[in-house]
């Protein structure tokens, strides 16, 4: 929203400056160093960026689009370096996101998080089970009754099996069919092979998906895996641990947050590292990004517009502040509300999902339903949210993201305020 502030300091005479993105989401510390480049060829101060090693400019056929072209008076070039100093932890609350991937965990029940030989297992028990082989469990709701589902005991299939057929060609598991996402959580993939699309390279897709569950000597025990991923939908198959660790879990705002310490190499090839944020009802994957240095090179507004002219790209450009334009969609996100009159509970967290759709969960009762969320005018914020017998109606203003309102299940009323979250 509008209300997440970016900003940073006037730079010194040093070129530095300090950094706040997304209100404290990450800070840190810019330096530019600026060069003067006027009378120079465009080519040359390219080229200088490139054999610098700065990959945020690119030109395909630079040589021959560029030419013998040579910057104006008052051109410059920027070197700048970012380095962040502090990154908060953060997660997706809606269901899903992007479209599609699901960031809410789910876990089985404690005979198919068991796992086991697969073969002495009857017909509907554990890993043969419909529970396993067609859905993915149910929505975990708090740590303690997700940790002791998640103790790395994997279903042990018959190999070769599980066989697919992808672009008419049948692929089966090979010498290993071992399947552990029935008693482990998600840690991240190393790698950048499509699931499910293109060539196929083989029955796995060669992307390394790591795993972690709650298994070891000592307490809040962790053990790390390193796994193949099936290629149709990315199933972790054929664990091998890699490392061991330990889990803490401390309060942050009204959610609960687990962070895993000790991780092995292999994990720091991340640009992130995996968290669990408990919240709602729910356990969502979260992140907390790696404070990784980005070096770039920029050119001024002179230098910018002369190099887009000899491309034959549009200019030069004025900048201009379009109006904002609300819609009902603008107002998506998750919406922390208390009742400051009346009796009715003690308030209740609101969802409003990408596709619009809406939860509430009722702080009192633990409760999570489907709720209904009309914004019947989005310049105003004007709404109602209807939650079975309960509607509210109030105001939500997009800058800040607080709501007023009223509240009433039709025998009593309360006043209620709320924020985004």
């Amino acid at each position: 929203g509008l209300d997440q502030q970016n900003t940073s300091t006037v730079r010194d005479a040093q070129g530095n400056s300090k950094y706040n993105y997304c209100n404290n989401r990450e800070t840190g510390t810019s330096n530019r160093a600026v060069f003067d480049v006027t009378g120079r060829t465009m080519l040359s101060v390219y080229n200088s960026m490139v054999t610098g090693g700065y990959t945020n400019i690119n030109i395909a056929n630079a040589a021959t689009l560029l030419g013998s072209a040579t910057f104006p008076t008052g051109s410059q070039e920027y070197i700048q370096t970012g380095t962040p100093l502090t990154n908060a932890i953060a997660y997706f609350p809606g269901a899903s996101y992007p479209a599609g991937t699901s960031n809410v965990m789910t876990q089985y029940s404690a005979s198919v998080a068991a796992g086991g030989i697969t073969a002495n297992q009857s017909a509907g028990v554990g890993c043969k089970s419909t529970e396993w082989l067609n859905t993915s469990g149910t929505n975990s709701t708090t740590f303690e009754a997700m940790i002791p589902v998640k103790g790395g005991t994997p279903c042990i299939n018959a190999a070769p099996g599980s066989p697919f057929t992808y672009n008419s060609v049948v692929y089966d598991s090979g010498s290993s069919n071992v399947a552990w996402a029935n008693s482990t959580i998600s840690m991240g993939v190393l790698g950048t092979a499509l699931l499910n699309s293109g060539a196929a390279p083989g029955y796995y897709s060669g992307n390394t998906a790591f795993r972690a569950a709650f298994t070891g000597a000592g307490a809040n025990a962790v053990t790390y895996y390193g796994c193949q991923q099936r290629f149709t939908d990315g199933s972790p198959r054929n664990c091998t641990s890699i490392g061991t660790g330990t889990y803490a879990v401390s309060a942050l705002g009204d959610a609960r947050v687990m962070q895993f310490n000790n991780l092995p190499a292999q994990m720091t090839q991340l640009t992130y590292t995996q968290v669990l944020v408990e919240r709602g009802g729910k356990i969502y994957y979260g992140y907390k990004n790696r404070p990784i240095v980005s070096n770039s090179a920029r050119l001024n507004r002179v230098a910018a517009e002369a190099m887009l002219t000899t491309l034959g790209l549009p200019g030069p450009f004025t900048p201009i502040m379009d109006p904002i334009v609300l819609t009902p969609a603008s107002y998506r996100g998750s919406y922390a509300a208390t009742n400051l009159t009346g009796t009715a509970g003690n308030g209740t967290i609101l969802t409003v999902n990408n596709d619009m759709t809406a939860n509430c969960f009722d702080l009192l009762t633990s409760i999570n339903s489907a709720c209904n969320v009309t914004v019947s005018d989005p310049l105003t914020g004007a709404f109602t949210v209807v939650n079975g017998i309960n509607t509210t109606t109030g105001t939500l203003n997009f800058l800040t993201g607080a709501i007023t309102g009223s509240w009433t299940d039709g025998t009593q009323t309360a006043n209620i305020v709320a924020q985004r979250r």
